[in-house]
This record gives structure tokens, C-alpha cells and sequence, in this order.
């Protein structure tokens, strides 16, 4: 990370504050990446979260704004790369096992379907009955 301030490179905003941004198009400083993570869940979310704007809730970022958000860049490119492949790879697992879940969730309910098959008694839900209860009525 560089040791200049952005006051010293002629910013007059975020003054004594190391000049730890990623220059876009510069990928010696920035694994694109780890940018974006950092962009979207990392402490660079917080700061875009902080610059919202305007009365819909959209995110409504001018130039300044962007140039604003301060980047924790590693210095060496393979910790950007291998931080954010861990990150993408836990993503990756989580997503897997939601849709095994969602997969197995079906099946259940399949499964709860198919077990009522027209063998039983069946009720019909009327109305709330005296006490609270549920006034059920056979049919069928």
C-alpha cells in the first residue's frame, strides 16, 4: 500500500488517510476480483451503503463518491486472489446446499401429497366453533 495521503496527491476529501484505492485499469494493483468482493460484501459495501441517495432507495453513486471509497488492498496479488477465491468457493458450497435443501424440501412435500390419497375420511373447515375451535364437516 502506498504511504501518500490523499491530501498529498491533491484530494481535498478523507484528508490523512492512506491512499489505499485501486485505480481502475490497473491490474498490478488490483485483482478485479477481489475488488468486486470487497465492493460487495467487504467493508467497501459499508461505504456504498453510506452514499445512498435519492428518495427511491437506489444506489446513486456519482464519480466523487466512487473515488471516495477507500479499498484495504493487499499488496500482494495471489492474497487478493486466493481471499477471494475463498470467498467465491464458500459462496459456491453455500448455494450448492440450498438447492439440495430446496431439492429435498420438495420431495417431502411430494411425499405429503401423495400420502393423501383418497383413502381417508375427508373434512372440510367451516367455521370458528364456540371455544376457539374449528368446526370441521365430512364430505365426500
Amino acid at each position: 500500500m502506498s504511504t501518500k495521503t490523499t491530501r498529498e496527491q491533491g484530494d481535498h476529501h478523507d484528508e490523512g488517510l492512506p491512499d489505499q484505492r485501486a485505480r481502475r485499469g490497473d491490474p498490478a494493483k488490483g485483482y478485479s476480483h477481489y475488488l468486486c468482493d470487497y465492493l460487495r460484501c467487504g467493508f467497501g459495501q459499508n461505504q456504498i451503503q453510506r452514499l445512498f441517495s435519492g428518495a427511491t432507495g437506489l444506489i446513486e453513486l456519482t464519480s466523487d463518491h466512487v473515488s471516495r471509497i477507500v479499498v484495504d488492498l493487499p499488496d500482494d496479488l495471489d492474497e487478493q486472489k486466493s481471499r477471494s477465491a475463498a470467498l467465491r468457493k464458500e459462496e459456491a458450497d453455500y448455494r450448492a446446499a440450498v438447492d439440495d435443501a430446496e431439492v429435498s424440501l420438495h420431495g417431502a412435500r411430494m411425499a405429503f401429497r401423495s400420502n393423501h390419497s383418497g383413502t381417508s375420511p375427508r373434512y372440510r373447515l367451516t367455521s370458528e366453533a364456540p371455544g376457539g375451535k374449528v368446526a370441521e364437516e365430512k364430505f365426500g
